[in-house]
């Protein structure tokens, strides 16, 4: 796996956990919002996996995250 693919599937897990935090919501509430089952959210917030488009822009969109702040967050990877 490259460096950068590393950074960014840490990166994200930051904020899926973060956001989730601050939703004050359950890993298995964050599944359903995200569409996906609970196992495969446990993978993507402890870093083992990054996510499919579909689940980014559930993300974005059922999680009120600010699309402009993370990928800015997230460019500075490179």
């Amino acid at each position: 796996m490259t460096a950068y693919k590393e950074r960014l599937r840490q990166k994200m897990s930051i904020h899926f956990l973060s956001t989730r935090k601050q939703m004050d919501i359950s890993q298995e509430t964050m599944a359903e919002l995200l569409e996906i089952d609970p196992r495969s959210y446990f993978n993507l917030e402890h870093g083992k996996n990054l996510c499919s488009t579909t689940v980014f822009l559930n993300y974005l969109q059922n999680c009120n995250v600010n699309a402009e702040q993370l990928l800015a967050d997230l460019f500075q990877l490179e």
